[in-house]
């Protein structure tokens, strides 16, 4: 038989790959700092973050009339960059006008707060900052993800490992400082900043992906994304739009209804929205003031159509960029404001209308010219994936090598679904504009995701296997009741999951408590993945249980029945551990019957398709479960029509059979008959009796269920052979070979086991 403890570090592996104990988070959070410190003092010791020369007077000029004046985004009439001047009389305009304004109010704003009087300084700060946060949760993250602490730990060989890659640059997330292939010029850090942000915010969004499935966490989640999705549209404009993606699909994965994660999504969006036009609106009144300009009368500078119109002048790359090309146009700002005024020679420079103009004859040059259209963004594809290099190899072949095995599937789909969306999305900028390393931001962070998750499976592969970290939910959070008798070896042990039961769980446990002997019984109840506050429920009823009641243990799971029961099966003393649930829906029906047989063999079900039924079941329900009897009937042939009922279990065997069990949910149970009756063990039924007011209410169970119970069961077929093998081999190691149930089958008939 497999070990207790072992059983125990199964369970946990199993049922939780995200949770951490408070001393490996503290652990993992100061190898964190440590390393923050160490990125930001690498980056804070960079030369001063690069501009672009138009920017560089923008932001000089906009700093300077803040100091002065207090107000941000203004500068003097005349002042800063060419790209940002219009017609007026007035001694301060609007300055960066909304075109990727975050960049200068960041700089404004810490600058003054330390009284800089370059606003390089502020921003150098900045970037270090918003370059070295993730890495203060970045080891708990990959760890959490992992569900194993020695995993968090290798994330100190990231950055040596993406210097080598990565052409010199130890930021993740970051092109900043960089310098492009075939450009000498390094990566503005309007840029870096922005990409840094990203990694930031996707980072963040991997933690909220391993947390419990609550409501607040939800809530949490969208909130917070949505204030990080605003800024990053201040940062670079359609920033944002990638964080909000990747919120939306990890809010998605939360276990609760669809009506709750929906609700939270469209919070996402609006939050993201309200902080970026919010964070405008209040300012333009600023702006207004001090200028004596009408608020619909400051221009908006970020232009679309500026950007891809000149975007088709791209053919590749020779020492530089070639300029002829099929369209003739040129890689130049001064292009596009020359082919505006060809149209309307008063036209101001990034106003909406100059926008729309560009917009015309973008299309223009599409229509005429479609598979030189075609084949310029084909070539601009080619040349950004070329640009990732040995990045891109390296994460696509770590990734392809991690599917293949199939271990840590599921935490490796997540991860893919936070950051992959990011590369996807971020390829649009490059290929729709300029393959420039300035348009990579979002595709840069997404990608740094990507790269620290696999840098993570290799380590959770090479490394051996350590002590799973254990969290407020995977962790036997173990609350004993009647401790003075927890050294006892128990004569039934009840084994009752608990899922949004706040209101009846105490009503159980009374009923369990005048039922069973305080002396040879215990009761472990595994609260499992609830929204409602059915823990605290069971927190309570454990503070205030009597000393002479039979123990109670009190534990939490990952969500699912399957789950559940192979935490709480890892916490039984008992000869016989009986399988519940947390309304006790025969009442003691079943175990009246179970007493009343002479030898139970290794196990006896509570049958409600006994050939004797006692049960009686509203017509919903019948017609509901008759689906899931005909799929197993057809896919699973076996003596046993109820698998769904309550179970007694000799001790040994079940304790044994947990270790080697696999299904998280409803059909764990099917899973252990399977596996029983593959070791040559019948089970006995006995009838039940559904207790008062629990027959005629309709099945939980929807016709999509259904069809996933079919796919579940068609899994269990192929793995027949290998449940007989593994419960032989775990319970020979302290026991005889099974023999065939002695009470043999009981009878039991075909019909439909109601759920």
């Amino acid at each position: 038989m497999i070990p207790h403890s072992d059983v125990g570090r199964r369970t946990s592996v199993d049922s939780s790959r995200h949770a951490v104990g408070a001393k490996s988070t503290l652990a993992l959070l100061l190898l964190g700092m440590l390393l923050a410190i160490g990125v930001f003092r690498l980056v804070s010791s960079q030369e001063a973050p690069q501009f672009h020369p138009w920017r560089n007077d923008e932001l000089h000029a906009t700093y300077d009339t803040f100091l002065a004046h207090g107000v941000p985004l203004l500068k003097e009439n005349g002042s800063g960059s060419p790209a940002t001047r219009f017609e007026t009389t007035a001694s301060l305009v609007p300055a960066a006008w909304d075109d990727d304004p975050g960049i200068y109010l960041a700089a404004s704003y810490v600058g003054r707060a330390l009284s800089f009087s370059d606003p390089y300084r502020a921003l150098t700060l900045v970037q270090a900052a918003l370059a070295a946060l993730p890495w203060l949760w970045l080891p708990l993250v990959i760890a959490r993800v992992f569900g194993r602490a020695s995993v968090g730990i290798s994330t100190v060989a990231i950055l040596p490992l993406l210097v080598l890659l990565n052409g010199g640059s130890a930021l993740l997330g970051s092109d900043y400082g960089r310098v492009a292939r075939y450009i000498e010029t390094p990566i503005y850090a309007l840029y870096g900043s922005a990409g840094s942000l990203v990694f930031l915010s996707l980072t963040l969004l991997l933690l909220a992906a391993t947390l419990p499935n609550k409501r607040s966490v939800l809530w949490g989640v969208a909130i917070g994304a949505g204030f990080l999705a605003g800024c990053g549209n201040l940062m670079r404009a359609a920033s944002g739009f990638t964080i909000i993606v990747a919120a939306a699909l990890v809010l998605a994965l939360f276990r609760l209804s669809w009506r709750q994660k929906l609700a939270a999504i469209a919070a996402l969006v609006v939050v993201a929205g309200v902080v970026q036009l919010g964070t405008m609106h209040v300012i333009n009144i600023q702006r207004s003031d001090a200028t004596g300009l009408e608020a619909d009368e400051l221009p908006i500078g970020h232009g679309t159509w500026h950007p891809l119109y000149l975007g088709l002048g791209f053919v590749g790359y020779d020492d530089g960029y070639e300029t002829e090309n099929p369209f003739g146009i040129i890689w130049s700002d001064e292009f596009g404001w020359n082919k505006a005024r060809e149209t309307a020679p008063d036209v101001v420079i990034v106003s909406v209308e100059y926008d729309l103009i560009l917009r015309d004859a973008y299309l223009e040059a599409i229509r005429a010219r479609p598979l030189d259209a075609a084949r310029t963004y084909a070539a601009k594809l080619a040349s950004a994936v070329v640009q990732q290099g040995s990045i891109l190899v390296f994460v696509g072949v770590v990734w392809l090598l991690a599917f293949r095995s199939r271990r840590y599937r599921r935490p490796l789909l997540v991860s893919m679904l936070v950051g992959l969306p990011a590369v996807l999305l971020g390829l649009v900028p490059p290929v729709l504009v300029m393959p420039m390393r300035y348009y990579f931001v979002e595709n840069t962070a997404g990608l740094a995701v990507l790269f620290v998750v696999a840098v993570g499976w290799i380590a959770a592969v090479l490394l051996p296997d350590d002590k799973r970290i254990e969290s407020p939910r995977s962790q036997l959070l173990t609350k004993m009741a009647a401790a003075g008798n927890t050294s006892a070896a128990a004569r039934y042990s009840y084994v009752v999951p608990l899922h949004n039961h706040e209101d009846g769980i105490g009503e159980t446990l009374n009923r369990l408590a005048r039922r069973l002997d305080p002396g040879s019984d215990e009761t472990v109840v595994v609260e499992n993945g609830s929204t409602d506050e059915s823990w605290a429920s069971l927190e309570h009823a454990v503070d205030s249980w009597p000393a002479d009641n039979p123990r109670l243990t009190a534990l939490r799971s990952e969500p699912g029945l399957g789950t559940a029961y192979r935490v709480g099966i890892a916490a039984t003393t008992g000869s016989t551990v009986v399988l519940s649930a947390d309304d006790l829906p025969f009442d003691f029906s079943d175990l009246d019957a179970f007493e009343s047989i002479g030898d139970p063999g290794i196990m006896t079900i509570g049958s409600k398709a006994h050939e004797r039924p006692l049960t009686r079941r509203g017509r919903g329900r019948v017609i509901v479960t008759s689906g899931f009897s005909a799929l197993r009937s057809v896919i699973l042939p076996s003596s046993v029509d109820d698998s769904q009922g309550t179970f007694f279990v000799d001790g040994d065997w079940i304790r044994a059979y947990a270790g080697t069990s696999r299904e998280t949910g409803s059909l764990w149970t099917t899973e252990m008959v399977v596996a029983a009756e593959s070791c040559g063990v019948n089970p006995a039924t006995v009838p039940v009796t559904l207790s008062e007011g629990h027959g005629a209410h309709s099945s939980r169970v929807k016709v999509g269920d259904v069809a996933a119970m079919g796919i579940g069961l068609l899994r269990l077929r192929r793995r027949r052979a290998q449940h007989a093998r593994a419960v032989r081999d775990a319970v020979a190691m302290d026991s005889p070979p099974l023999e065939p149930n002695p009470s043999g089958g009981g009878g039991v008939d075909r019909t439909m086991a109601d759920m």
